[in-house]
């Protein structure tokens, strides 16, 4: 398959994007790329604590440079954080220099995968499935704008995986019709 930019794999926190990427990136040969993983190792401190610290500014400025910088490695996959199209540098800079990929999933899933996990910074203070309603109602118009759509149900990753390629090897396909 003939991948002509980097793949960015975006969608709320909890579809899988690190995880699809990891298989991703395996299954294409590509270096894979966490954005949320080497903010953390950029910054030696947790997401829950840049936001606590330093503000979630300085985290999507960080988040900005971060995935500017990744975007040079044309080979690549790229898992960014859920909320990195919701600025519109770092999502101009997404759609213009990479294949995009959303990867989507009902609500009740995402509760599911997310559970109480302390890493997510917007989870904080309130109940979860309406602060994800109201996320998901906020972003899902940014994230219609990806090249690709996915849905991530109870399929094992591997099956979503496969829908993954599948679609790419359709959408590569026809960038070289044109």
């Amino acid at each position: 398959m003939n991948i002509p930019k980097p793949i960015v794999l975006i969608g709320m926190m909890g579809v899988g994007k690190t995880s699809l990427g990891h298989l991703l990136a395996q299954s294409l040969n590509l270096q894979f790329i966490d954005i949320d993983r080497d903010i953390v190792e950029k910054e030696n401190l947790s997401i829950p604590t840049i936001f606590r610290t330093l503000g979630e500014a300085y985290f999507r400025e960080i988040e900005l440079q971060t995935i500017t910088e990744s975007l040079q490695s044309k080979a690549c996959v790229i898992s960014t954080g859920g909320g990195a199209v919701t600025i519109p540098k770092t999502a101009k800079l997404i759609w213009q220099q990479s294949l995009s990929i959303w990867i989507h999933s009902d609500i009740d899933i995402l509760i599911k995968r997310i559970g109480k996990d302390s890493n997510r910074p917007l989870f904080k203070n309130g109940n979860q499935e309406e602060i994800l309603k109201k996320l998901v109602k906020e972003r899902v118009p940014i994230y219609k704008k990806a090249d690709i759509h996915i849905k991530s149900g109870d399929e094992p990753l591997e099956d979503t995986l496969k829908k993954i390629i599948k679609e790419l090897n359709a959408f590569t396909n026809s960038l070289e019709k044109d």
